[in-house]
């Protein structure tokens, strides 16, 4: 069992290097969109507990195939329309920058409740990883 585990937790890792329409996302950033606990998901992802239903069931609603989280076999996107679109996005994406006049230009009301969830998440990503860097730069400062 504990080599299935580690399986399941490395395909549960290659989700979380992508789960950003492609972007890479930290342990707690991931952890935080899936409402559990950032030592949860290191566990999950190293082996050490199996992945309950509650977050493959997050995950399939994000577009992600359990299936495939626990076995494997199947394509990693689940046959939803958030799968659809996150393969998508995912295959023909090329690299741009989010900034505030890119933020202003979205016509917020011809995007589905599922593309709005999902820009939320991006800039609630960004605003944290911005977060970060002016608390290490104000530790520096006072150092």
């Amino acid at each position: 069992m504990g080599e299935l585990q580690k399986k399941i937790g490395e395909r549960l890792r290659a989700i979380r290097q992508i789960f950003l329409e492609g972007d890479k996302v930290s342990t707690r950033q991931f952890a935080n969109a899936l409402g559990e606990k950032k030592d949860s998901i290191t566990n999950y992802e190293m082996g050490k507990a199996g992945i309950p239903n509650r977050v493959l069931t997050k995950l399939y609603e994000r577009g992600f195939n359990p299936v495939f989280i626990l076995t494997g076999e199947g394509s990693m996107f689940a046959d939803n329309e958030n799968g659809r679109l996150i393969e998508e996005k995912i295959n023909s994406k090329k690299k741009k920058t989010t900034n505030i006049q890119n933020i202003r230009e979205i016509d917020l009301s011809k995007l589905s409740l599922s593309e709005l969830e999902r820009k939320v998440l991006q800039y609630q990503v960004a605003a944290g990883d911005i977060q970060k860097i002016i608390e290490l730069k104000k530790m520096q400062e006072t150092s």
